[in-house]
């Protein structure tokens, strides 16, 4: 259990957390520090080649945003819009590199396929030539490729992020209440967005949609899936300690993958869906178009009790 201590500074009461590693920073501070460290490697990573660091990037800067989101009210009146000001730019820089990532995860769960199912080396290389071939024309078309100027921007708004909240800084009320309302604000964007996404997903007609289908089935369980990163993060400001905290990031990753790899696999197919330009080649892509279906499917069924789940430790840590 996360315990606060308040103390005088300035004529201003301050919260700040009496465990952790002492400081008495705030926990808030803490997080997004820390984040703003993550992101300054992961951007270094990237400038220098390292295919992972584009999405420790990503991952960085949506750690960030979320916390700001979620927590925005612990700061000062005064601190909020220059919050609202850095959510924007980490969002802006971070939306840059997705088709990047998105291509990368594409590739990632085709050679999970191979490896899993002993596929022939040849069919291998036919599905990944293809993937990259596509991915490249639509990055190119899109535009998005990761600079360094904008992955130095991102750098710098998380590092000016974590100065906002700097230790010392005045909240509102009991830090440990404001984490658990941010929490609690965070699951009802979740759980406005599932509203939405469920009532497809009972409503599909059997052998309807997977991952080449319902367009808009597609989009409602991506934005689920966003909804539930953020409450995975939100949940991860308060979770240095305490187990019901720790228990509501957890069921949110576990949202969070299944609906991953659904839309990891739903690129796929949208990369794959054209014919290839020869028979060999488009038997490969339509297998593992096909592979893409039943993930999408399998998903599509899980979900129901993952949400459940993420419902039920947020009810647990956050009565009322």
């Amino acid at each position: 259990m996360l315990r606060f201590r308040e103390t005088r500074e300035g004529g201003r009461r301050v919260v700040g957390s009496g465990g952790g590693d002492g400081s008495g920073a705030e926990p808030l501070s803490r997080y997004l520090l820390a984040q703003a460290r993550a992101l300054e490697d992961a951007s270094d990573a990237a400038r220098h080649g390292d295919p992972e660091g584009v999405h420790d990037v990503r991952v960085a800067a949506r750690r960030a945003r979320s916390a700001l989101a979620a927590h925005r009210r612990l700061l000062p009146r005064g601190r909020r819009d220059e919050a609202r000001a850095l959510e924007r730019d980490l969002r802006e820089h971070a939306a840059g590199l997705s088709a990047r990532r998105d291509a990368e995860a594409a590739g990632e769960l085709v050679v999970g396929w191979a490896d899993a199912r002993a596929w022939p080396a040849d069919r291998t290389r036919r599905v990944l030539a293809t993937l990259t071939e596509r991915s490249t024309a639509a990055e190119q078309a899109d535009g998005a490729v990761a600079d360094p100027d904008r992955l130095l921007s991102a750098r710098s708004a998380a590092a000016l992020a974590g100065r906002v909240f700097a230790a010392g800084d005045a909240v509102d009320g009991c830090a440990e209440a404001g984490l658990r309302r941010g929490v609690r604000r965070s699951w009802r964007r979740v759980q406005a967005r599932w509203d939405v996404a469920r009532a497809r997903l009972v409503g599909r007609p059997d052998g309807d949609d997977r991952a080449t289908g319902d367009d808009e089935r597609a989009v409602a369980l991506h934005e689920v899936r966003k909804a539930a990163k953020r409450l995975r993060y939100a949940a991860e400001v308060a979770a240095e300690g305490d187990r019901g905290a720790d228990a509501v990031a957890a069921a949110a990753r576990g949202v969070q993958r299944l609906l991953g790899d659904r839309q990891d696999a739903v690129v796929v197919a949208g990369l794959l869906a054209a014919p290839a330009a020869d028979e060999t080649t488009d038997a490969a892509v339509d297998h593992a178009r096909r592979l893409a279906d039943a993930v999408v499917d399998h998903a599509d069924v899980g979900v129901l009790a993952a949400v459940d789940d993420l419902r039920g430790a947020v009810r647990r840590w956050t009565p009322g």
